[in-house]
């Protein structure tokens, strides 16, 4: 890796971006800037590369950290830009999921200097989280968290790796009083935008987030943490449908977690409630491929699904209160908010804690 570090929008050099492509005859002789996306952690620029003899690639996705204050301290406190920059970097090869290539991935450890330099992934669409996903979207992108999921089962090298474990059970006590302080916040900053049932979901699970963190099952296998909507890229038209990106939340841990979170999240909860039976069912079926039945029945991937519903209302909450404040994420994280207590009441989840 070349010397020069660039970890600023305004600081993108001829120079730097010619270190990247060292292998490549030709030279890059000029570049355009647009910002793209709309990340919570992260500001996303296209870059149009202008070549000297028109070679590949076109354009590149860089990814910075946020220029606010209170995403970057966030970013750094719970190590998602860490994590991002080393799932490219050390444990990508390892899963069979569709990714985009990474030119460079670069981070000063402990710190919000960070680049990530990626393929640009158009004519892909980014998925929209407020639109909500559609039948066949969903059913590509269960089927990729099943890839994600079962080519990583059981995986000695990536549960031995610290930066990847989930919080530990001395840290429950702690993570529970920051919960309680942020639900408080999020629903006086939220107040009259709310409905009352997604409001009494969480005045019912307050009082047993403890028990369902102290719970829960074990972790099994790599998990993307926040597969929702706008980090999926979809192309209905060709082989590789969908490309997932944002590895930010990337974690080793509860497989099914991601699929309550991207079904409950990302489906209208009309359309989730017709096909969520089908669409867990069409998770699993490709995950046993990768597995011995016995290892995982369906029974046991359903009372998960059940149980993780809870997941996701918990993530719109507290995401919420430590990202930058935006329009559309305001509008994202109370449909995430409704969606899942929807999603909760409908599956009857309380009684899985009681």
């Amino acid at each position: 890796m070349s010397a020069i570090s660039v970890f600023k929008l305004e600081d993108i050099s001829i120079e730097w971006l010619n270190s990247m492509f060292a292998d490549s005859s030709d030279q890059v002789v000029g570049f355009r800037c647009n910002s793209v996306g709309t990340g919570q952690m992260g500001a996303n620029i296209r870059v149009e590369l202008e070549w000297k003899s028109k070679s590949v690639p076109s354009t590149v996705i860089m990814k910075f950290a946020s220029n606010d204050k209170k995403t970057r301290a966030t970013g750094i406190q719970t190590g998602a830009y860490e994590k991002e920059i080393r799932f490219y970097s050390e444990v990508s090869h390892l899963v069979d999921v569709a990714l985009p290539k990474i030119y460079r991935a670069e981070i000063i450890p402990g710190t919000a200097d960070m680049v990530l330099v990626m393929e640009d992934l158009a004519p892909m669409e980014q998925g929209d989280q407020l639109v909500g996903s559609t039948f066949e979207q969903a059913q590509v992108a269960v089927r990729e968290a099943a890839r994600l999921h079962g080519s990583t089962w059981d995986s000695d090298s990536l549960s031995s790796k610290d930066w990847l474990t989930k919080r530990k059970s001395s840290d429950i006590g702690d993570f529970v009083a920051l919960v309680h302080q942020l639900f408080f916040s999020f629903f006086s900053r939220y107040k009259g935008d709310v409905s009352k049932s997604a409001i009494d979901v969480g005045n019912n699970f307050l009082p047993l987030i403890h028990k369902w963190l102290r719970t829960a099952p074990d972790p099994i296998c790599l998990t993307h943490g926040d597969f929702r909507l706008d980090n999926l890229m979809f192309d209905m038209e060709v082989e590789r449908a969908l490309v997932v990106v944002d590895w930010q939340t990337v974690s080793f841990g509860v497989g099914i977690s991601d699929i309550s979170y991207f079904l409950g999240s990302g489906l209208l909860p009309a359309l989730r409630s017709q096909y969520e039976k089908i669409l867990v069912q069409e998770y699993y079926d490709v995950l046993k491929s990768y597995l011995e039945p016995r290892i995982y029945t369906f029974s046991e991937c359903w009372y998960g699904y059940r149980r993780q519903s809870f997941g996701g209302y918990l993530m719109a909450i507290v995401a919420a209160m430590l990202v930058e404040r935006t329009q559309r994420g305001d509008q994202m994280f109370l449909a995430m908010l409704e969606r899942h207590a929807d999603q909760v009441v409908q599956l009857d989840a309380f009684s899985l804690l009681s």
